[in-house]
């Protein structure tokens, strides 16, 4: 299997850091990005032990962004993959997360049209769409500490509300789990993926499929 570079965004917990893990313990070479890296000290200094990964200051809505990119590139002089780590990506959607539903709803439609605006230079877009799964998505600062507005209370968000607080910490889906998954269908490795993986746009990966 070829050493692949990965260009992974919001590296610093979750899903893509389960991911710069896997995809190092797999052997590639990974660019793992965050906007305060300062903040992180210790993953910092996991992630940049051997010269095969670096650890780079990247805010994807600043505008600096083609600049921070560019010194991205200049670590390895390419790019193979570049995961654009936004949560869990729109399938389906319940009261309360109007806001948060249509902007992953959004991405998928992005994301679709780009895979046919891409394919031309031989480059593969891939929709990962992952389920809950036990990260530090509902710890401070998220829906767990947001509060409910007065009107709402009693009704069908307050009851989604306290539903997805419950289960924080034990949904079924393992981060590390899914990563080497992801990692596998990027690559082509591990048992189980067809040849034409490549004619794949989607890539559920939850309860009973990771």
């Amino acid at each position: 299997m070829p050493s692949l570079v990965w260009l992974i965004t919001g590296s610093s917990s979750g899903l893509a850091l389960c991911l710069s893990r896997a995809a190092l313990a797999a052997g590639h070479k990974v660019i793992a990005t965050s906007r305060c890296p300062e903040r992180y000290s210790d993953l910092v200094a996991e992630i940049e032990e051997s010269g095969d990964r670096i650890w780079k200051q990247l805010d994807v809505v600043g505008a600096q962004l083609e600049q921070e990119v560019e010194q991205c590139i200049e670590k390895f002089g390419r790019l193979d993959v570049v995961v654009n780590n936004a949560g869990t990506e729109g399938f389906s959607t319940v009261p309360g997360l109007s806001m948060y539903a249509a902007s992953k709803f959004a991405l998928e439609g992005a994301s679709e049209a780009l895979s046919a605006e891409l394919a031309g230079f031989g480059i593969r877009v891939l929709i990962v769409e992952p389920g809950g799964m036990r990260t530090n998505f509902l710890d401070s600062g998220s829906v767990h500490n947001a509060g409910l507005s007065e009107p709402y209370r009693g009704g069908a968000v307050d009851k989604v509300m306290q539903a997805i607080i419950a289960t924080h910490g034990t949904q079924m889906q393992d981060p590390v789990r899914t990563a080497k998954r992801i990692v596998e269908a990027v690559a082509g490795a591990g048992q189980g993926w067809p040849r034409d993986r490549e004619k794949f746009l989607r890539l559920p990966v939850g309860q009973g499929k990771c």
